[in-house]
């Protein structure tokens, strides 16, 4: 188990790893915000924003994910 809180939850970090091959699981419990002109979710991380299409082009492997975010259900 790893665990990025405050100034550790990174874009970077948050990159490095949801591409380790070993990850099972990801779970987010934070900040969210939904852009409605851009009609795309983010997650809120330290040093900005990272938008669910990043992080489907990354195209990680984990069988399980759950987002507990605000604005996370929101839709255009």
């Amino acid at each position: 188990v790893s665990v990025r809180v405050g100034p550790a939850a990174t874009r970077a970090q948050l990159n490095a790893d949801l591409e380790k091959k070993t990850l099972v699981g990801f779970y987010f419990f934070g900040h969210g915000h939904y852009s409605s002109h851009e009609d795309q979710g983010y997650l809120v991380l330290a040093d900005g924003r990272m938008s669910a299409g990043e992080i489907e082009h990354l195209e990680p492997t984990i069988p399980f994910a759950f987002v507990n975010a605000c604005l996370g259900a929101a839709t255009g």
